[in-house]
């Protein structure tokens, strides 16, 4: 069971451990049309530095108060598929002027607003946004009627206290 689902339901659960870390990901570069927008941050690199198609950048996203201050709307750095590693980079570059200033990037403080650098979102913003726009699809024939969400509780508890005794639910809601 994941978080989001025993916060929606109002069961106790544990934030992860990863929660404030930052939600970078994997950006490839697979178009030549993408790959021209690196030019000028290519134009005096050897072969191995530059951005090279369908090579890979790793890519993170300014919170919303950094973009509401100017911040670029994306940053990418050469590609680290460890979060840790990749947060220590110290160029970040805005993936839509890479040829203009580099910058370190952080998730603590985000309302500290500096001009070398830029808070990005962990997954904690991301869960948070998530719940405060949720889907029309998810809420069901009637977004203002607690059925669905009466009905989703009562089959999840359900599973909780079989799992816990080592029974396995296969009924599904229409049963």
């Amino acid at each position: 069971m994941g978080h989001l689902l025993h916060v929606e339901l109002g069961l106790d659960h544990p934030e992860p451990e990863w929660f404030d870390q930052p939600a970078i990901g994997q950006l490839t570069i697979g178009s030549f049309h993408e790959l021209a927008s690196f030019d000028t941050y290519n134009r005096n690199k050897s072969y191995p530095q530059q951005v090279r198609p369908f090579g890979f950048l790793t890519i993170a996203h300014p919170t919303a108060s950094e973009i509401g201050l100017g911040s670029p709307r994306s940053l990418v750095a050469p590609y680290e598929p460890n979060p840790t590693v990749a947060m220590s980079q110290p160029r970040w570059f805005n993936r839509h002027q890479p040829d203009t200033t580099a910058y370190r990037v952080r998730t603590r403080n985000p309302e500290q607003h500096t001009d070398t650098e830029i808070a990005v979102k962990s997954y904690r913003d991301y869960f948070d946004t998530y719940r405060r726009h949720r889907e029309a699809k998810a809420a069901g024939t009637d977004p203002s009627s607690s059925h669905w969400r009466a009905k989703t509780r009562r089959l999840v508890e359900e599973e909780l206290d079989s799992t816990r005794y080592g029974v396995v639910v296969t009924e599904g809601v229409g049963s």
